[in-house]
């Protein structure tokens, strides 16, 4: 039998300090961590392009489920998609299980793109290891690991 772990009651300290942390991060995330400046200008793609793009590239999505993952209204998802289709990175299609769902995946060009998004993300990092140690960028990974779980359940 699996039990749930029961949630303790609100720490209103913990928040504070949580929300203070998100304030510090938030204005070096983008230009330090993500450098989404190099990936915006390297890959000629708006960075809610970008995002579409990496997402997909866990398999195909649903309109729906690429609104609530990029925290984007459904209709301002449908321009992201109309670009990219027309660019020929992603394919859209209706589910067969319901004809009502709209579903989009990478095509061989869209996956060549992601290939080559992931290689710029790749110099990014390798870039890291003239400043950080070893063991600082194996607790980056840990780190980052650990945020997208937490970010997981907050979905």
């Amino acid at each position: 039998m699996v039990t749930m772990k029961k949630q303790g009651k609100p720490d209103p300290t913990a928040a504070r300090s949580l929300a203070a942390e998100l304030g510090r991060a938030l204005p070096r995330l983008p230009k330090q961590l993500l450098r989404t400046d190099t990936l915006v200008r390297e890959h000629h793609l708006p960075l809610s392009q970008l995002q579409l793009l990496l997402l997909l590239a866990d398999g195909e999505a649903a309109i729906g489920a690429i609104s609530r993952s990029l925290g984007i209204a459904k209709p301002n998802v449908s321009p992201i998609v109309d670009a990219l289709q027309q660019a020929g990175l992603i394919h859209r299609s209706r589910s067969e299980q319901d004809r009502r769902v709209v579903c989009v995946r990478l095509t061989e060009a869209g996956e060549a793109k992601v290939k080559a998004i992931h290689e710029t993300l790749t110099e990014q990092a390798e870039s890291w290891q003239q400043k950080l140690s070893p063991s600082q960028m194996r607790e980056m990974q840990r780190a980052l690991t650990s945020i997208l779980e937490l970010l997981q359940k907050l979905d």
